[in-house]
Parts: C-alpha cells; structure tokens; sequence
C-alpha cells in the first residue's frame, strides 16, 4: 500500500487528477521536491498551463482522463471529481488522496481546526482566522475558502491552520489531522454530486473520526443526531447571554440568524483553546463579513435590497428568510439546482414573502411548485429584469433579496459575479430615482 510518508523517501510519481486552485498549486511543491507529476484534465488545458506543467518535468493530457491516471504512485484529486468517475473507480481507495492530506503529512501547524456545514462555513473559517491573528497569533483560513491549503508551505511560523471542509473534500480525504473539528449545520445540498441526501451527510460526518475534538450546533436536528452517535462530540449554541452581546458589537452584519449562530460556533472554538468569549467578541468588532451573504447594498425610496448570492441552496434561503416579517420580502431566486426538493423553501416564503420573481435554470424548478402553492412567482429572463419586477411590486418598507437558492453557473462564473452583477443592475435604479427626487 503507498502511504504518504514517502514524501520524504524516494521519487514518487503523482498524478494529478484535474488541474484548478490545489492542484495547480500542489504540483509546484511536489516538483520541488523532486517528484513526478502528471496531469489529467477533462477541459483543454491552455497554453500557460502546459508551459507552467512542462517547466515542473511534468505531463499531462487533456480533453479527457483515460487510465495514464493509474500509472502513478499516488492520485490526487480535485474536490470536484464525482465518486462515481469510470476510471477513479477502478484505482484502489488506499492510492486516492487530497492535496490536504498530502499538505497536512508533510507540514502540519502545531493547532489544525477544521470547520464543515452546509452553510457558514466560509464565515466562519475567516471569523476565526480574523480572531486568532488579531490576538497576535499567526493564523491562516485555507481549503475550500477559496485559498488552497498549500499556502501553509508560505508561512514558515505558521500556528493554526483553519480549514474549511466542503463535503467534496471529506469525501475523498484520508485522514486529516485534525485538532478542533468544527460541524455548523447538515442540510440538503449538492445533490447533482452526491446519490442521495445520507451520502452527503454521512461525508459531512466524517469530519468526527477525523478530530480529536468535535463541537457541533446543538441547534440543528441532523448535525445532533449524528454528533450524538459520536460519543466524544461536545454541544454549542446562541445563549441568551450571548446573544446579548453579540448585539453590543453594534455591526450590521451581526443582526442576522445566521451570523448569531456563527459567532457562537467561533467564540465554542476559542473557549476550547482557552480564549474567553468576551475576548474573542472584542476583536470581532473590526471584522468585515464576507460580501454577497445578506449583505445590504442600498435602501431606494424606502425599499431595502440585499445581495445573499453565496446562497446556493434551499436552506440557505430558508435561513434568510427568518430574519423577515410577513410579507415584506420580494425574493428573487435564479441559478443551477441541485436535485433539491424545494417544497420546505416555497412553504417558508408563504410566510414572509410577498411575491416570487426567478429566473434562469431555477425558472423550471420553483414556478409549477409556487403555482400549485399558490405562492405569487414571476418569470423573469435575466438579472435586469427580475430587478425590475421585483422592484415594481415593492412600497417602502419592503426588501428586495437575492437569495437565489442555486449555483451560478447556469449564466455566471460564481456567485460573486452573480452578486456583483445584482449590486449593478441596483445601482442603477438608486441613480435613476436620484434623477427623479
């Protein structure tokens, strides 16, 4: 059986099974190291990326994996590869790894937290990196947030490494050493990935046998059940006290459901590492939270528009929609779904939303859901013009949400983009009624 510890021994060949963010990344280390690699990728790699792979002593093919892949040592693969890949399939579990394993084999920091859910998760993460590094520790937010957890090797007096965990990732991970594990939330998503809803939360589970320590939301009913089953799983919640000064941070972002909960996850992480709640809430008065999630982007003739782009999925609009009163909320949905069952999301909009306006992919999943409901619900073609609807329909004392209960991909890069294109397309209307005041 290859184990990773050959790192330090002989030349190991290393093929690398997709070519983004970690990959790419990882492979300039392992070249260095005096390894080989090679690199198999579905899409054309472009000229820069060959160059860059033949400068390591690599190679590669493209428009395709074929079975190269199981002429190697070891494989690693992008968190995005199905498990149900023809040619992963064939290739003995035991040779199948991540880049964090690899990472975390060769340079673990002396304090990993590894933090995993549905939702939050990325807040989180930099919530506690943000808290750690304002007390003078050296701290780093990696892996799924968009920073690959290679950076590890760029910080030489490194203390805590702050992994986010998508459920991608847990999947296909060995067995990460992890010292404070870290579960939000477990609720229905990637759905188009995983074969069922059990298989995603049981990779979200994996996170439990992995750390030495797990703390979990009490809150959320398959978060406790599983945690339960785990006998060594330690409970957090929002206390009232707590609560109470969350509110005495007097920051916006702070007034949502989701960020209480958030900020109680982060201050259980600092109680176990001997950082007082209070303490910790100090320093998340100069936090910045993450653009694009219930962020307030501008208030037109009394009307209230808010960017919640990064929310993908059904829960995640469910959770928006709490911080709402009855039929106050004009909520645009749109983007690629994930074989979600968006029935529990329409029931919860009877109560606060007033009207529906979606479009894109979305379109076909939510509009014969809302009309059976009969839950008001426009089409609508683009951004522009399910702005315009729902700004058409909203008086003052209204909100307009984006929480748009799908990826991006079905007309954006990401949800950034996505967020970014709504904040415009609002930008307008707000200098539009300037020139009519």
């Amino acid at each position: 059986m290859f184990q990773v510890e050959k790192l330090g021994g002989n030349k190991v060949k290393y093929a690398l099974v997709g070519y983004g963010i970690s990959n790419r990344n990882l492979a300039r280390y392992l070249s260095s190291w005096g390894h080989e690699i090679f690199v198999s990728e579905m899409r054309a790699l472009s000229n820069v990326e060959k160059q860059e792979i033949l400068d390591l002593n690599g190679s590669y093919e493209e428009n395709g994996n074929t079975m190269a892949i199981a002429d190697s040592d070891a494989v690693v693969v992008s968190p995005s590869i199905r498990p149900d890949h023809p040619i992963i399939q064939t290739i003995p579990r035991s040779k199948i790894f991540t880049d964090i394993d690899i990472i975390m084999k060769k340079r673990k920091p002396k304090h990993v937290i590894g933090i995993t859910g549905t939702n939050g998760k990325t807040t989180v993460s930099k919530m506690m990196a943000h808290v750690l590094s304002s007390l003078g520790k050296k701290a780093i937010a990696c892996g799924n947030i968009g920073q690959p957890a290679s950076v590890i090797f760029d910080a030489p007096d490194l203390e805590f490494a702050i992994l986010e965990l998508s459920s991608f990732q847990l999947f296909w991970a060995q067995n990460l050493p992890i010292d404070i594990g870290l579960i939000l939330n477990i609720r229905p998503d990637h759905l188009d990935w995983h074969p069922s809803f059990e298989h995603y939360a049981a990779c979200k589970s994996r996170i439990l046998a992995m750390s030495k320590t797990v703390l979990y939301n009490r809150n959320d009913p398959e978060t406790r059940k599983r945690a339960e089953a785990f006998c060594d799983a330690e409970p957090f919640t929002n206390t009232d006290s707590l609560r109470l000064e969350i509110t005495q941070l007097n920051r916006n972002w702070t007034k949502s459901i989701q960020n209480v909960e958030n900020i109680a996850a982060v201050t259980a992480v600092c109680e176990k590492l001997g950082i007082s709640a209070q303490k910790a809430l100090r320093t998340l008065k100069s936090f910045e939270a993450p653009f694009h999630r219930m962020q307030p982007v501008a208030e037109i003739n009394g009307i209230t528009y808010i960017d919640d782009s990064k929310a993908t999925n059904a829960s995640a609009v469910i959770a928006a929609l709490k911080n709402f009163s009855k039929n106050k909320v004009i909520l645009i949905l749109g983007g690629h779904g994930k074989n979600e069952d968006y029935g529990e999301l329409l029931r919860e909009a009877q109560k606060v939303v007033k009207r529906i306006v979606v479009f894109g992919e979305m379109k076909k999943h939510i509009f014969p859901i809302a009309k059976s409901m009969r839950v008001p619900c426009n089409k609508a073609e683009n951004m522009e013009e399910a702005v315009l609807r729902a700004h058409s329909v909203a008086v003052p004392g209204d909100t307009v949400l984006l929480s748009p209960a799908g990826s991006s991909f079905d007309l954006y890069e990401n949800y950034a983009q996505r967020g970014n294109h709504f904040q415009k397309v609002v930008e307008s209307l707000k200098q539009e009624a300037k020139r009519f005041a």
